[in-house]
């Protein structure tokens, strides 16, 4: 059997994977499966696009910061008061919630910036495509749009690098106006293309490539099992953990350390199969 790298995967395993990552990361309470799951997601991410990790790290260390500052402001319980005024009062639990809570927002970040560069266009357009053809189409034309206009104004920013302006606004305005312009004259091109393709004129016919093989299997039971296993820990340890009015003390046991094991392992899954292709006896 070849075992090919999960980024060559079928599509229903990218999606099912993305889908449990999302799922999983969203209903965790717990502080240390949270900051396990960042920190899996961030190494990842680093491991898929090293360059791309350093632009975005500086932006999700003051997205960590703004979370972490402003939530006390907003929400006032918890017991250890660190300051207080006539107009809001600062606790410890509100500010350990509050940088909790952004180590998940900052995760969820991550894994999608990581399905971008797995799930392609063909991949949304062949998930979708059968059921809602119509959402799928969009969907993908709206990712590859953005991914286009993200291209071209750097070509604009370049182009307009030497030339004279009497202030930034000025030149920010103009380049605006250039993009939106080109976001314009793509879709009119675009239009035109699929009218003389004749879409919509009859009933749309699909074409893929995609094989559903026996790796494709193996990667859906694991990751069936590593998303029971983590569901068998929310459920059973996990999910009355809690932050108000006092952060829970909570006990920790070797079996803690298993089902982090098995969240890190189902995070960082695409790692474990990216050497290549490999071989097992049938």
């Amino acid at each position: 059997m070849v075992i090919k790298s999960f980024k060559e995967s079928h599509p229903l395993v990218l999606l099912l994977y993305f889908l449990s990552i999302i799922i999983l990361t969203i209903i965790q309470s717990h502080y240390l499966v949270i900051i396990i799951g960042f920190i899996a997601c961030a190494l990842l991410f680093y491991l898929t696009d090293h360059s791309g990790f350093k632009k975005i790290l500086k932006y999700l260390m003051l997205l960590i910061l703004l979370i972490t500052i402003t939530n006390p402001l907003f929400v006032s319980e918890g017991f250890d008061i660190l300051y207080q005024n006539n107009f809001f009062t600062i606790t410890k639990q509100a500010l350990i919630y509050g940088f909790v809570f952004s180590l998940m927002i900052s995760s969820m970040l991550l894994i999608f910036n990581v399905a971008r560069k797995y799930l392609t266009d063909s991949h949304i357009i062949y998930l979708f495509g059968a059921i809602m053809p119509t959402l799928g189409l969009v969907v993908s034309m709206s990712l590859n749009l953005i991914s286009r206009l993200k291209l071209q104004y750097q070509k604009i920013k370049e182009a307009n690098r030497l030339m004279p302006y009497k202030n930034k606004l000025a030149k920010q305005r103009d380049m605006i106006i250039i993009l939106i312009t080109y976001a314009f004259e793509s879709s009119l091109e675009m239009i035109n293309s699929m009218n003389g393709r004749g879409y919509g004129s009859h009933k749309r016919s699909s074409f893929h490539l995609y094989q559903f093989k026996k790796d494709d299997l193996l990667k859906i039971l694991i990751i069936l099992s590593l998303d029971l296993m983590v569901i068998l820990g929310y459920f059973n340890y996990y999910q009355d953990f809690y932050y108000y009015p006092l952060v829970q003390v909570y006990h920790y046991q070797w079996l803690d350390l298993f089902f982090m094991i098995c969240f890190a392992t189902l995070i960082l899954l695409p790692v474990f199969f990216k050497g290549g292709k490999s071989y097992v006896s049938d």
